[in-house]
């Protein structure tokens, strides 16, 4: 008898654990199942609002072919040559939407680009976008629109490839207006899951474009329709990869290689930054550069304020 009773006892035992175990796997399968819903639900909003973004901001411009790249420029208005480069996850549409684009190209013949892999540009295959080789990018882009002596104009980290424009040959531009000067953010603790090709794309197209739009929720209410709408475009799996890869070759050791003397030609910074020491290009600048001049405005709201500012005007108006 106590032999039959410790065989039941075993048997519950057996089955008791059989069941713990299948509710166990029960539940990993219905937090996989649940983490895969998610996941394929941000896919396809996110598929959709690329696919929207591309139809709102179609080229508006033409396409050039340079070194593989597929260049987007616009080029409109009349007098003395000015080029337009835009910053970080944005496009040419940055000016073209503002009022700044109206009261510009009143007074200048305007050339604003989008860089390899932003906007409507889109890059070769190989992958080193340094300061240097965009610097190349954009010469080559200047040099086939016969763009002579423009003044150029950049945003954030466009700094950095005009500052290398300047050090390879200063005496093709007339002066340069550098706002926000910044080099590339460090790379993200999910952007260093990047080296394994399945987790990158699950990445991409879920998680990331959510987290960028978020970015911008703060200033979404100060914004136009138009560049609400924008912030789809902004938010693309092409945009957050360069942005990415940025990060990786966009170094000022880059300019150490292009130094040859001292540049002449006049730049003017205009710092968003409350605190002194957060440019990076300035301590640059101070080594390579004879004439520059820097101007801190304070922190701004949006990019808008920024090229709408009196001191963006003043800077135009002396040069």
């Amino acid at each position: 008898m106590k032999n039959k009773a410790k065989c039941k006892s075993k048997c519950h035992c057996k089955k008791h654990g059989t069941k713990k175990e299948a509710n166990k796997v029960s539940k990993i399968l219905f937090l996989f199942l649940s983490i895969s819903a998610v996941l394929f639900a941000m896919f396809l909003r996110n598929k959709d609002k690329e696919k929207r973004a591309n139809e709102n901001f179609p080229p508006i411009g033409e396409i050039l072919d340079i070194q593989g790249c597929k260049i987007h420029y616009f080029n409109q208005g009349a007098g003395e040559n000015i080029v337009l480069l835009h910053g970080k996850s944005g496009s040419l549409f940055d000016f073209y939407l503002s009022d700044f684009w109206k009261k510009l190209t009143a007074k200048y013949n305007v050339v604003a680009i989008d860089l390899p892999g932003y906007g409507n540009s889109k890059r070769a295959n190989w992958k080193d976008y340094g300061f240097e080789n965009q610097a190349i990018i954009v010469s080559e882009v200047l040099e086939k629109l016969n763009i002579e002596k423009p003044i150029l104009v950049g945003y954030e980290e466009s700094c950095g490839i005009i500052l290398s424009m300047l050090l390879k040959n200063q005496d093709n531009y007339k002066s340069a207006i550098l706002l926000n000067d910044g080099m590339p953010e460090e790379i993200s603790f999910l952007e260093k899951f990047f080296g394994n090709k399945i987790l990158k794309n699950i990445l991409l197209w879920t998680v990331l474009p959510f987290m960028k739009e978020s970015q911008f929720e703060e200033i979404k209410p100060e914004l136009s329709a138009e560049y609400q709408e924008k912030i789809d475009f902004d938010t693309r799996v092409s945009q957050i990869l360069t942005s990415y890869e940025n990060k990786k070759y966009m170094r000022d050791s880059e300019f150490e290689s292009l130094y040859n003397e001292k540049v002449k030609t006049p730049v003017k910074f205009i710092s968003a930054s409350s605190n002194r020491l957060t440019p990076n290009l300035i301590p640059f600048v101070r080594d390579y550069f004879e004439n520059y001049s820097v101007k801190y405005i304070g922190n701004f709201e949006s990019f808008l304020t920024l090229i709408e500012s009196k001191e963006f005007a003043e800077c135009l108006e002396k040069d």
